[in-house]
């Protein structure tokens, strides 16, 4: 299927608990530049022509200050609002409920804006040229009902500031995504790591893929999002706290063998901002890549 007319579907409505603030919009640069530049960068490198934010309405005038504008020249810019209300006939906001759906229904979000093959990734993390490239020549080898997915290994994807959480990965011999498991409390504590899957305590090599919410779609996808996500609704949708999640998405179809994701390695750095403490370690990170020549010291000069 042909890529042309790629989009990169950035979700970016998150509100950065942990972290303490909008991380999607926290600078990192020589000039002030977020880690969601550099991916745009990537993207634009790579091929892709427009790119859908997914945001908050109260972030709109911000978001738009801080990135959207400069972009805005260079590439194709849409901005869809992640609304609390956005629910299929029949539904309704339990009282109380201030959380948002979660990232599958913030996907679901963009469908009226995407009229062909599309990656989705996070606001907050720096995938790496590698990445996009990979994902942009993928989305032509897309078919019908088969998508893809970047995967990153797990060692080189972990915060020295705490446990974070991973869709660690089973994929099958021959590059097929077979499951992905959610595991929290990821922490790497003297070269061993451990995490938690369910309620059981576990330990991993380092060297198993992981997904870093990087996706690529063709537009029949968001049929099998509107689905689930009023199967979520009926089944969960009264609680104030439960969220649609985007792998949880993936999962289910993919053992239901209604889709199937392959699974495509990259060699790129990921890192990201998982706690405040991370701030330091990300800059100097940029710095490096810029100093060795990977992007101009002011990027969209």
């Amino acid at each position: 299927m042909d890529n042309k007319g790629a989009s990169l579907v950035v979700m970016a409505a998150g509100m950065g608990s942990r972290f303490g603030g909008l991380k999607q919009l926290a600078r990192f640069g020589k000039h002030g530049e977020t880690l969601l530049d550099y991916s745009i960068y990537d993207a634009i490198v790579a091929g892709f022509d427009q790119v859908v934010f997914i945001i908050r309405k109260e972030i709109e005038n911000e978001f738009r200050q801080v990135l959207g504008n400069r972009i805005a020249e260079r590439v194709r810019v849409i901005y869809v609002f992640q609304d609390l209300q956005a629910l299929p006939d029949g539904f309704n906001v339990p009282s109380g409920r201030t959380k948002p759906w979660g990232t599958g229904q913030a996907v679901l979000m963009a469908k009226k804006c995407i009229q062909g093959p599309f990656v989705v990734i996070n606001g907050d993390d720096f995938y790496g040229r590698d990445a996009f490239q990979k994902a942009f020549l993928g989305l032509s080898s897309l078919t019908k009902f088969d998508y893809l997915m970047i995967g990153y290994t797990l060692e080189k994807t972990l915060s020295d500031s705490g446990s974070v959480s991973r869709g660690i990965c089973d994929v099958s011999s021959g590059g097929h995504l077979v499951s992905l498991n959610e595991t929290h409390e990821v922490v790497d504590q003297s070269g061993s790591i451990t995490g938690v899957a369910g309620n059981e305590p576990i330990f991993l090599s380092g060297k198993e893929t992981v997904s870093m919410n990087l996706f690529g779609f063709e537009t029949e996808f968001f049929d099998f999002l509107e689905s689930a996500f009023e199967s979520f609704l009926k089944d969960f949708g009264q609680e104030l706290d439960s969220e649609f999640y985007l792998p949880s998405v993936i999962t289910d179809r993919i053992q239901k063998k209604e889709i199937s994701v392959s699974v495509l390695p990259t060699h790129a750095e990921w890192f990201g901002v998982t706690y405040s403490e991370d701030v330091g370690l990300v800059k100097a990170k940029i710095l490096d890549l810029v100093d060795q020549g990977n992007y101009p010291s002011h990027l969209w000069v």
